[in-house]
């Protein structure tokens, strides 16, 4: 969340180095929106067959990862809208996975509490790449923001099979 945070704002901006029509900037943001969807109904019907949902969220990362490392090399708005459409499929599994798995350690007379502090965090972490991203790109420029973003969708990757290892070796 903090990696797709870094680029939130700058969307725009980099889109128009691409293709300089506001409609770019909104068909590719389409893009990503209407494949989310599409996806979502597939995950809806089957992700909940999946006895590890880490699995899901873990592909969510890596494509992730795959897409943001392949965005420098985009020179046209069919290479952003194709990205766009394999980030909804990555969002898709991963997003309401997650949040199923925050969901499952609510405690019980404390869900909005926590969902509330959960929130908080997300906001603020938000905000916080917000900034950073920003720097980063007047520094750097995209290129080093994409890799920056595909290195944290990378650790989060990492820690995810990390755990499961972990929990594997508790149960053998």
């Amino acid at each position: 969340m903090l990696a797709s945070g870094l680029l939130g704002p700058l969307y725009a901006v980099f889109v128009e180095r691409i293709d300089d029509s506001v409609l770019a900037v909104s068909f590719s943001w389409a893009a990503f929106l209407f494949s989310t969807t599409f996806f979502l109904l597939i995950v809806a019907k089957y992700a909940d067959l999946v006895e590890e949902k880490k699995y899901l969220v873990m592909i969510g990362y890596l494509l992730q990862a795959i897409v943001w490392l392949c965005f420098p090399q985009i020179n046209s708005l069919t290479q952003l809208i194709v990205l766009q459409i394999i980030l909804g499929g990555a969002e898709a599994l991963g997003a309401p996975t997650f949040q199923a798995m925050i969901a499952d350690h609510l405690d019980d007379g404390n869900k909005i509490k926590e969902l509330s502090v959960w929130k908080i965090v997300l906001n603020a972490a938000t905000a916080v790449a917000a900034v950073v991203g920003g720097l980063i790109v007047a520094t750097w420029g995209f290129n080093v923001l994409f890799y920056s973003m595909a290195g944290l969708a990378l650790i989060s990757f990492a820690g995810l099979l990390i755990n499961l290892k972990e929990n594997n070796e508790k149960d053998n």
